[in-house]
């Protein structure tokens, strides 16, 4: 069998993605459910929260909404291919050539330009996975402390009511 079944009920091959087979419901309620951190964190804290997160420094930084849109929806693949934590992903390039496929469909499947957005989407990505692991952890990943414009939301989680912030913010920033 060389598909998945997803939330809405589609047929998905996450190996040969086509620009039809994504769907913004199926990413928001997976990432909403696919905890940060591999699920190390002392409290469930979701991708969906983080990726939102991402999209507000952005937003605070005051960066177009192309940028906006890509922070929010930069690791979408994962909820088609779930995540493997960085140190094991580092050594699996075949993996990252499907990761990188498919979140390519992705962003195709919005109209999303990330061409020259790659270094500022890797800085908020990471100043945001650094404030995590401070809020969740009490662990500092990095010797400098990354400069945010943004306070990251790292209140109370809860399914439903992060699958509903991260569609409020595609709806704000998509523009079909």
């Amino acid at each position: 069998m060389n598909n998945i079944l997803t939330f809405k009920k589609h047929r998905f091959n996450p190996l040969r993605p086509t620009v039809a087979d994504i769907d913004i419901a199926d990413i928001a309620h997976c990432l909403a459910r696919i905890p940060r951190a591999n699920g190390h964190f002392a409290e469930f804290f979701p991708v969906a929260r983080h990726s939102v997160n991402c999209a507000a420094e952005a937003k605070a930084r005051g960066l177009n909404d192309n940028i906006i849109l890509t922070l929010l929806l930069h690791d979408a693949s994962e909820a088609y291919l779930c995540d493997i934590v960085r140190p094991v992903k580092n050594e699996m390039p075949e993996y990252r050539v499907y990761e990188k496929v498919l979140q390519d469909t992705i962003y195709k499947a919005y109209n999303i330009g990330v061409a020259d957005v790659s270094a500022i989407r890797d800085e908020i990505d990471d100043a945001m996975l650094y404030y995590e692991f401070v809020h969740f952890a009490d662990e500092r990943l990095f010797d400098t402390a990354p400069v945010i414009s943004s306070a990251p939301d790292f209140s109370e989680c809860n399914f439903d009511k992060d699958e509903q912030l991260f569609l409020y913010w595609f709806d704000k920033y998509y523009k079909a």
